[in-house]
């Protein structure tokens, strides 16, 4: 299920799936999940995510995840995720 909130962002809750994802932005081909801290529970479980809607969705080419101050990049099943800190979010251009 996307659930539309304004200028064109979404969220997607699917049970089907197993996908709960915070922010869906279809005109930028971008997942968004956020967190705020990668630890050994939370890392699973938002990249898990992340490689479910890109298993299901080819149009998505952009994952991300935003953090309080972490930053790394993930290479996992063919997927490139991004975790950023929220200050470089807030400032990129593209967002």
């Amino acid at each position: 299920m996307y659930s539309q909130d304004k200028d064109d962002t979404y969220y997607l809750h699917s049970t089907k799936n197993k996908i709960d994802l915070d922010f869906y932005l279809p005109k930028r081909k971008t997942a968004i999940q956020v967190a705020w801290e990668l630890n050994n529970f939370s890392k699973e479980r938002e990249i898990r995510t992340l490689l479910s809607l890109a298993k299901v969705d080819n149009n998505v080419t952009d994952f991300c995840i935003v953090t309080w101050q972490q930053e790394e990049t993930i290479h996992q099943d063919n997927v490139t995720i991004n975790v950023i800190p929220l200050y470089k979010f807030l400032l990129a251009e593209q967002r």
